[in-house]
């Protein structure tokens, strides 16, 4: 009797270790804990039957030591799984904190963005911002300009110089701040509009100025005369890539607007500004009559008689003989004696004959008029010729890109953005009375080329 009684002791708790089990497997696999299951006296007295019966005529002994390692088994796995139950919470509670921690963040930097956004647009639709940042804009912009030009007048190119494509230090850097006008505008002898003759002797003093650098010879100084805008700058530039040089272009008339002995000194400075080529350089002084000026003439200051004065005693030092001089003038014998002296290649700048006018007159139109989105119509097409025949003898070809720029500007304003023949015989009337006028004016008439 003591032996059944031990016998069912060890099914009941058998069967209440495979019941725990159940529970925590199942809270390990969803992650909540499983109900605790009921187990009715009728089911308990039935397992106990269906034991006995099963371990009836057999070793009790045998028999117990079974069930008792069959109850340090369940045991085992009990703890096993109570192990692995708190692992799994263990990782699930993490992962729901990490879930949670990155919801947080994802909210916070949401409405730290419409903060941001809405303090933006509040302010920028307040006028008074607008203008406070607009002006703090605008004078940081002229302030680093400011500054960037006082320190390239101590350090980079003189102020007079109007273009080159020699950069100092600064204008490598900073070269946002850079002018317009300092842009390499790069020209081949091939690409100026100009007759067969010039380009002919352009490139011959292209060849003399090669040879006389790679022979460490003293490079010729050259004269460009003529009417203003012929494209004297346009062909010295081209001269100066041609022959491998770089260039430094200014005006005279620049050096005699300064005070007198800072003349002097931004002389100095350009000669030693264009001693810095390492491969030579021409140097191009636009209205050169402007500081070299006949020295004998009435009207001549003394101011521009020592600038002349000290040019001359500078060109003759050996260690400028790196440095072509190029003069541009609009008459020929406008210049100091002693400058002309130093004069060894003359070449004379006409007014286009009518092939270069044609040229000049296609060029301009596609750029200025139909580059800006203007069209032509078939009348205009159609007449071109013959307006191109009916410019002025004198026109050159400043005056010819003006003329585009008023016919774009006329068929726009007249034509709704269509160039008709009637706006274009206009504007060509107007423009040969404007260059009448100017002769009657001047006093010294430079004839043109006879197409």
């Amino acid at each position: 009797m003591k032996n059944t009684l031990k016998v069912f002791i060890c099914l009941a708790l058998s069967f209440a270790s495979y019941t725990n089990i159940f529970a925590m497997n199942g809270k390990a696999a969803f992650g909540i804990m499983a109900p605790r299951m009921e187990i009715s006296e009728d089911a308990l007295k039935q397992k106990r039957r269906e034991k006995l019966t099963e371990v009836k005529g057999q070793n009790r002994t045998k028999v117990i030591a079974a069930i008792d390692e069959e109850i340090e088994d369940i045991k085992s796995d009990i703890e096993f799984n109570r192990k692995y139950t708190v692992q799994a919470e263990e990782e699930h509670l993490a992962d729901l904190r990490h879930e949670k921690t990155a919801e947080l963040a994802r909210e916070k930097a949401g409405i730290t963005a419409q903060i941001w956004s809405q303090n933006i647009m509040s302010a920028l639709t307040k006028p008074r911002n607008i203008v406070a940042f607009a002006g703090i804009s605008i004078a940081c912009y002229y302030t680093g300009k400011l500054t960037y030009k006082k320190a390239d007048e101590m350090l980079g190119k003189p102020t007079v110089i109007e273009e080159t494509n020699m950069s100092s230090g600064l204008s490598s850097i900073f070269g946002f701040l850079k002018n317009d006008a300092e842009e390499n505008k790069e020209s081949r002898i091939d690409e100026i509009v100009a007759s067969d003759e010039i380009k002919e002797k352009i490139s011959d003093l292209a060849d003399i100025l090669k040879t006389a650098r790679e022979q460490c010879e003293t490079m010729p100084n050259i004269l460009f005369y003529g009417p203003p805008g012929t494209g004297k700058t346009l062909t010295a530039r081209a001269l100066a890539l041609e022959s491998g040089l770089d260039y430094v272009m200014f005006s005279g008339t620049s050096l005699t607007k300064l005070e007198r002995g800072k003349d002097r000194v931004e002389l100095d400075r350009i000669f030693s500004f264009a001693k810095k080529s390492e491969r030579g350089v021409l140097v191009f002084i636009d209205e050169a009559e402007g500081f070299l000026g006949n020295r004998e003439n009435i009207g001549t200051s003394e101011q521009s008689r020592e600038l002349t004065q000290a040019f001359l005693d500078k060109v003759k030092k050996p260690s400028n003989k790196d440095i072509v001089f190029v003069f541009a003038t609009n008459r020929r014998n406008s210049l100091d004696p002693a400058v002309e002296s130093r004069i060894s290649e003359v070449v004379r700048m006409p007014c286009p004959g009518k092939i270069e006018r044609e040229k000049l007159f296609n060029l301009y139109l596609n750029k200025e008029v139909v580059g800006h989105g203007v069209t032509l119509d078939k009348a205009f097409i159609s007449s071109k010729q013959q307006l191109i025949e009916n410019m002025d003898s004198y026109i050159v070809g400043r005056d010819i890109e003006e003329f585009a720029q008023k016919l774009r500007r006329r068929a726009n304003r007249k034509n709704n953005g269509v160039l008709s023949a009637e706006i274009a015989q206009y504007v060509v009337r107007e423009t040969n009375k404007k260059l009448v006028s100017q002769r009657m004016r001047t006093s010294s008439l430079v004839l043109p080329v006879v197409a």
